[in-house]
């Protein structure tokens, strides 16, 4: 029998900090000392489940399976993500010459040039920031409580129509007419690639490196927090997957490429047969969990 060994006032405390994050109220206290708990278990779940206090259950659970506890201390690196590196490097390598040499008064008019798209960077470095992660973080929990709430399929974990936005993770994805910072739930249509957690930023930017996605972690966090399938600890002195970037010569590989010759290894690829197709899948979404058709220039392929 479930809870056989524990009393009726350890059973209600255990309820109470497993479903509100706190301590249990009046009635499961009475039920408790009359010793009728027990009895009514099925009826104040239910009732603890639609209290609002059942929020911080979804929460907790949600930022432990899927990680979401950890979107905001994520580190990433927007303009590295979104391929201007070079031109941003570029860029500071000359207003460091121009404070060199003293700043004049009127800029030439391709100085003015470089500033106006180094501000233009600069803001969308900034767009990203803790408010943005944290809309990522609220969006994964609202779609889970949804689920819970409503009783809905849990299929729609992974594939549905609808998800939750403001209007900053809107404009983040590319969703329109979304005004304010009210987290509210948004019908999707038939050919929008959102829709379950998969596609959610806050897995895509926390299965990603500081400037570039990672199918294997993409794939890893799907077997270990999806199918419950997880992947054995790697084997010792696995190199690093850009060692394998030197067998392309000039030729500057896309991920799919590193990963493929990366498995010419058998003791690497008895792990990363079963990684590397569901990471890869996701390749359209990059770091920051913005679709993309190409990668360096090339038409990403996201079979797998």
């Amino acid at each position: 029998e479930p809870f056989a060994d524990v009393d009726e006032l350890s059973l209600a405390s255990r309820l109470s900090y497993f479903l509100w994050s706190t301590m249990p109220d009046d009635e499961l206290f009475e039920l408790a000392e009359k010793g009728q708990l027990r009895n009514n278990l099925s009826s104040q779940v239910s009732r603890m489940m639609n209290d609002r206090r059942a929020n911080e259950f979804i929460r907790n659970f949600v930022g432990q399976w899927l990680r979401t506890r950890d979107v905001t201390s994520v580190t990433v690196d927007p303009i590295a993500v979104l391929g201007h590196q070079k031109e941003w490097e570029e860029m500071l390598d000359q207003f460091r010459n121009l404070r060199g040499r003293g700043f004049r008064r009127e800029l030439s008019p391709e100085e003015q040039k470089t500033r106006d798209r180094f501000r233009e960077l600069r803001s969308i470095a900034d767009r990203f920031d803790d408010e943005l992660k944290r809309s990522m973080r609220r969006e994964t929990e609202l779609c889970v409580e949804h689920i819970a709430r409503e009783n809905l399929s849990l299929l729609d974990l992974l594939d549905c129509n609808y998800t939750f936005v403001n209007e900053k993770l809107a404009n983040h994805y590319g969703i329109p007419d979304i005004a304010g910072g009210e987290m509210r739930r948004v019908d999707l249509p038939p050919d929008s690639v959102r829709g379950g957690v998969l596609s959610h930023a806050s897995m895509l930017l926390l299965t990603s490196n500081p400037t570039r996605t990672s199918p294997v972690k993409r794939g890893l966090f799907i077997l270990d927090n999806i199918l419950g399938t997880p992947s054995p600890p790697a084997p010792p002195n696995i190199p690093e997957l850009e060692a394998a970037a030197g067998k392309f010569g000039d030729h500057e590989p896309t991920l799919r490429e590193l990963l493929a010759a990366h498995r010419e290894s058998a003791l690497c690829a008895s792990c990363h047969a079963r990684m590397d197709p569901l990471g890869l899948a996701l390749e359209n979404f990059n770091a920051l969990g913005i679709w993309r058709d190409e990668e360096k220039g090339s038409p990403i392929d996201a079979s797998g």
